[in-house]
């Protein structure tokens, strides 16, 4: 006679099976990757929400909001300090602060922050190859990777690193850091270009002087 049912060891088998059928969901989904996009969507949507309420407010004051140093702090996240342009204020998915940036005089803003995704297509082309020797006001690369501003500037625009002077200095095969006043490059890799004259490597660059940025 036949016996219904199933052995022990056909059992086993079958969450042997199905284990290794969830192991490969998991890597094909990959639940981490899709909460960092679905951060990423929020974080553009938050962006865009400021811009367009700083240009709400622009055409009512003839000028941005200048107090936006209150915005930077974290306690006040979701609160509506911004009433009645945007309530509540809107902060990171991770819970700070977005920064903000206005200039003195009201007439220009950047906002910024740092997706997940380092491969989203939102991110400049070579948007990592700067280093940490040029910062888009005062953050580097790896701080932040995206942002919006006023229409009358780049978000991404970039500026020496504070401690980066712009003189050029090579640091040579013997190990010694020297000025370089004719420029410096890197073709060929005889010697590392810098602008420090401690040849720190968060100032390393691949080509100043003449030509270069």
């Amino acid at each position: 006679m036949k016996k219904n049912g199933f052995t022990f060891v056909e059992l086993l088998i079958a969450l042997a099976i199905l284990i290794i059928l969830i192991i490969i969901l998991i890597g094909i989904i990959n639940p981490t990757a899709l909460v960092g996009k679905a951060n990423d969507s929020q974080r553009k949507r938050d962006l865009d929400r400021i811009r367009k309420s700083f240009e709400e407010y622009f055409n009512d004051k003839g000028h941005y909001p200048l107090d936006v140093v209150e915005w930077n702090i974290k306690s006040n996240c979701k609160t509506p300090i911004f009433n009645p342009y945007l309530n509540p204020w809107p902060c990171d998915p991770n819970g700070e602060p977005y920064f903000i940036f206005v200039d003195t005089n009201g007439k220009t803003f950047r906002i910024l922050t740092n997706l997940e995704n380092k491969t989203d297509k939102a991110i400049p082309v070579g948007w990592y190859d700067q280093g940490n020797t040029y910062q888009v006001d005062g953050y580097t690369t790896d701080q932040v990777n995206y942002g919006v501003s006023s229409y009358n500037i780049s978000w991404n625009t970039f500026t020496l690193s504070a401690n980066c002077t712009l003189e050029c200095y090579q640091l040579s095969a013997a190990g010694k850091c020297n000025s370089a006043l004719a420029g410096c490059n890197d073709a060929g890799g005889i010697v590392s270009c810098y602008r420090n004259p401690s040849c720190e490597s968060s100032c390393k660059v691949s080509c100043c002087g003449a030509g270069c940025n």
